[in-house]
């Protein structure tokens, strides 16, 4: 049987201390896709026909049909590379992919963690292994299709407020982000930045859990996730468990945790 016709695989590469790279393949008949992720640290990723992409964490490189590639760090490091058949990504996705670049993405984030929890404990998981193959699937399907929206122009001024807004946006999955991290990521004083929200009718951890919340409520609905348990998803969205997240649902009048479950799908826009 021809690797291209094997489901879904994880591979973890370990990155030598002095830079140098380590080496990987997803096949060499070009059958097969797969994402490059950082796992702590910035990565620098050579393909077969010498193209370098760097990935950063929150962020992917994509890898189309590769019969090999290298992957390095300053300082080490290490990497995921999740792997599946083209076609059927490619049939999803509604368009051929390409070797390049996925900017970081609250989905991606999530993606990121969950394939670090599943690399961790795959001889232990409780997931069923079809459950993990058709996940891990529509995880790579997410991903791609959101790559595919237009990224949003930065205007070109913004205050601390919009900046501080943008900031938790793309780093609410983080449990340790707080009043303080976020001011000091935007190099102003806690009291600044409270000032700046009171200014606005809010504060910083309550915008914070607003978006935890949204992040929760999306990935609850999604079926991309559906093999994860309710303490997982809370994990995924910065929360520090799932009673953290029922209340922080609540707060925003979503509905809970159970009620996302077992909503009916979706019907898809034509």
């Amino acid at each position: 049987m021809s690797r291209a016709s094997v489901a879904i695989e994880i591979d973890r590469l370990s990155l030598p201390l002095d830079g140098s790279a380590a080496l990987g393949s997803i096949g060499a008949d070009g059958n097969r896709i797969g994402l490059v992720v950082p796992v702590q640290s910035a990565v620098l990723v050579r393909t077969d026909d010498r193209t370098e992409l760097v990935a950063r964490p929150g962020g992917a490189v994509v890898l189309v049909g590769q019969a090999r590639f290298a992957v390095a760090a300053r300082g080490g490091g290490q990497a995921l590379v999740l792997s599946s058949p083209r076609a059927p990504i490619e049939s999803l996705v509604g368009a051929s992919c390409s070797t390049g670049c996925l900017r970081d993405s609250i989905m991606l984030r999530a993606g990121t963690r969950f394939l670090i929890d599943v690399d961790r404990e795959r001889e232990s998981t409780a997931v069923p292994v079809r459950s993990i193959d058709r996940l891990l699937r529509e995880l790579i399907v997410s991903v791609l299709v959101g790559a595919q929206e237009p990224e949003p122009a930065a205007p070109a001024w913004l205050g601390l407020f919009d900046r501080a807004v943008a900031h938790i946006a793309g780093q609410c999955t983080d449990g340790s982000l707080s009043t303080h991290t976020l001011a000091r990521a935007l190099n102003v004083s806690p009291r600044q930045l409270q000032r700046a929200f009171a200014a606005n009718g809010s504060t910083p951890l309550r915008e914070i859990r607003r978006h935890r919340a949204a992040l929760a409520g999306s990935l609850l609905g999604n079926r991309a996730f559906a093999a994860l348990n309710v303490d997982q998803i809370s994990h995924q969205c910065g929360f520090r468990n799932a009673a953290d997240m029922r209340r922080a649902l609540a707060s925003q009048e979503l509905p809970s945790p159970r009620e996302l479950r077992f909503a009916p799908p979706r019907a898809a826009a034509c």
